[in-house]
């Protein structure tokens, strides 16, 4: 969050830290790179876990995407960056499932949850799975 707030926010003085936006994304920065080459050199730590999936990905859509326009020039090999990470997750759990279901080894699931996240996810990427809850069956 720091990283992109405070590139849009450059000038911006946040009350919590007596920072301007461009120290706070610089601060951050480091922080950003370190965890994703941790994550093209070693996978995830919990790997293909339904629960912390979504956060990924979105967190890794939102600096591929937004961040061109926020990155300071130093930075700007981050969005590319994180979108080659978010490649890898989507393969990996791509390749993990079968028929809208994860089907290999994985982190551990914490939800309760009758529709894991990557079933959504694999039905977004081929239309097998389910993104929602279904109504129970009558009888």
């Amino acid at each position: 969050g720091a990283f992109l707030i405070g590139g849009a926010l450059p000038t911006e003085v946040f009350l919590n830290s007596g920072k301007t936006g461009r120290d706070l994304q610089r601060g951050a920065a480091g922080r950003v790179r370190r965890w994703l080459d941790d994550r093209v050199r070693f996978g995830f730590n919990e790997f293909n876990a339904d629960t912390y999936l979504g956060f990924t990905a979105a967190a890794l859509t939102m600096l591929a995407e937004l961040g061109p326009d926020v990155c300071a020039p130093e930075d700007a090999d981050l969005p590319p960056l994180a979108a080659m990470v978010l490649d890898l997750l989507l393969y990996d759990v791509t390749l993990a499932g079968h028929r809208g279901t994860l089907g290999s080894a994985r982190g551990r699931p914490t939800h309760r949850l009758d529709v894991p996240p990557t079933s959504c996810v694999l039905w977004l990427l081929g239309g097998r799975g389910r993104c929602r809850e279904q109504a129970p069956s009558k009888g």
